[in-house]
C-alpha cells in the first residue's frame, strides 16, 4: 500500500490548522488518517454508473401553492384603535436597547 499520507504532510497540515502534535500523538494520528483515506478508496471502487445524482439523501418536492389575498383590514384597525399607546397608526412600545445614555427609558 502506498503511502496516503506522510509525516511531512501531517507537520504541513498541522502547520495550517495551527496546531500543536506531540511526536508521540503523531504516528497514532498517522494510523488513523491513513484508515481514514482509506476508506474513501474503498468508496472510490464502489460501481455508481447506474445511479442518478441527487442533491440529498431524500428527494423533497416542493409543492407550491396560488398565494390568496385575506381580507384583515378590519382586524388591523380593532387591534391600532384597542392599544393603549399609539401615534397615527403606529402602536408604540417601550424601547427595547438603551438609550446613549446606558438606560433603558419608558419612551417619554
Amino acid at each position: 500500500m502506498n503511502e496516503i499520507i506522510n509525516k511531512q504532510t501531517l507537520e504541513k497540515l498541522a502547520e495550517l490548522a495551527r496546531i500543536e502534535i506531540s511526536e508521540n500523538k503523531e504516528e497514532k494520528l498517522l494510523s488513523d488518517l491513513r484508515a481514514i483515506l482509506g476508506h474513501f478508496d474503498e468508496l472510490k471502487e464502489v460501481d455508481v454508473s447506474d445511479m442518478k445524482p441527487m442533491a440529498g439523501a431524500v428527494e423533497l418536492i416542493n409543492i407550491f401553492r396560488e398565494d390568496e389575498p385575506i381580507e384583515s383590514e378590519t382586524e388591523a384597525i380593532d387591534l391600532i384603535e384597542s392599544f393603549p399607546k399609539k401615534e397615527r397608526r403606529f402602536l408604540k412600545v417601550p424601547p427595547v436597547f438603551p438609550a446613549k445614555g446606558g438606560s433603558v427609558s419608558d419612551g417619554e
